[in-house]
């Protein structure tokens, strides 16, 4: 554990030193540390200080904010297909930031938070309440991923109906809903940090209930779990941790999806590991996917929700291939 714990961090900073050097200009170590220490706005300067920095921040924040919300989706629902994005939580913060930005010409970074973390507290209640309804409590994952699902498709309508009454804002739109950590200022890090340090706070006060809630719910009871407290305390987490990455980069599908299996590989299911490790690699995943985004397709830079997109799909037809017909899994 210990050692896994150093290796991550040990990676995690040489890729934030990775993502300062490499772009579509490579800048060697003497221009980053007078960038960083010494600025004097040249173009060097700019280039790492004011688009590089904010980036090379946001993205182990984004990554490891939808790392936890992925495992405590996969813990919440008892299925290792579960995620943030398939749940609907992303895509109800991305509707509410589009309405903001482009329906109401919103252009604070306090407002747009606001919104981002309104529409995932919104689509989570909305899955909550029609997930749970008519079963006496009991909760059946099966269901709740179908609402999720459904609700999500009905919410991405009305991000493309957005895009037809506001032709001017397609291609903007098109950028942010691919998830991106471009042009991002430190500025809106700020705004979104205090939720999902709130998120994270919920996550790590409750690693022992999780791991009694994923075996059974009447267990749970038995042993003095309150199930309805600590099920509303994990989608408010969800909720917060999902719209202040989707506020940062847009909505990056697949991360909370991959990330939890990879580090459950590597500590198994006890969520008093499995948390903090998932955070880790999901910070690594996401400054590595940034870095090859710039690379892959030089000149141009690939959107990084594409990127992980592209990993994402077959991985979730692996996971759909180990575990058929399967509700219930080893999460």
């Amino acid at each position: 554990m210990s050692k896994l714990v150093f290796f991550l961090i040990f990676f995690i900073i040489l890729a934030m030193a990775a993502s300062l050097h490499f772009g579509l200009t490579l800048y060697n170590p003497s221009q980053v540390y007078q960038a960083l220490f010494h600025y004097a706005g040249s173009n060097a300067d700019s280039a790492i200080y004011d688009y590089r920095l904010p980036r090379m921040i946001i993205a182990p924040i984004v990554g490891a904010s939808l790392a936890v919300a992925g495992v405590l989706v996969q813990a919440l629902t008892r299925n290792p297909l579960a995620s943030p994005g398939i749940l609907g939580i992303n895509t109800g913060a991305a509707v509410a930031v589009a309405v903001a930005m482009v329906l109401l010409g919103i252009s604070s970074e306090f407002t747009i938070a606001a919104f981002s973390i309104s529409g995932a507290l919104i689509a989570c209640l909305v899955v909550y309440v029609i997930g749970f309804a008519g079963t006496q409590g009991q909760m059946s994952s099966a269901r709740i991923i179908l609402v999720g699902f459904t609700f999500s498709a009905l919410l991405y309508s009305f991000i493309e109906l957005i895009m037809v009454i506001d032709e001017e804002s397609v291609s903007i739109m098109l950028i942010w809903l691919s998830g991106s950590f471009v042009n991002k200022s430190l500025g809106l890090l700020w705004v979104a940090l205090p939720p999902i340090l709130v998120g994270m706070s919920i996550a790590f006060v409750i690693p022992r209930q999780l791991d009694v809630m994923v075996i059974d719910d009447d267990m749970a009871k038995s042993l003095g779990v309150p199930m309805k407290s600590i099920r509303i305390s994990i989608f408010i987490a969800i909720s917060v941790l999902s719209g202040g990455a989707v506020m940062l980069a847009g909505p990056v599908g697949f991360l909370g999806l991959i990330v939890p299996h990879i580090a459950r590989f590597f500590v198994g299911t006890a969520h008093t590991v499995l948390l903090p490790i998932a955070a880790l690699f999901g910070a690594l995943f996401a400054l590595i996917a940034d870095i090859a985004c710039r690379l892959l397709y030089y000149p141009t830079e690939i959107p990084v929700g594409i990127l992980i997109a592209i990993i994402g799909v077959p991985f979730f037809i692996y996971l759909i291939s180990r575990n058929p017909g399967r509700g219930k899994s080893d999460v």
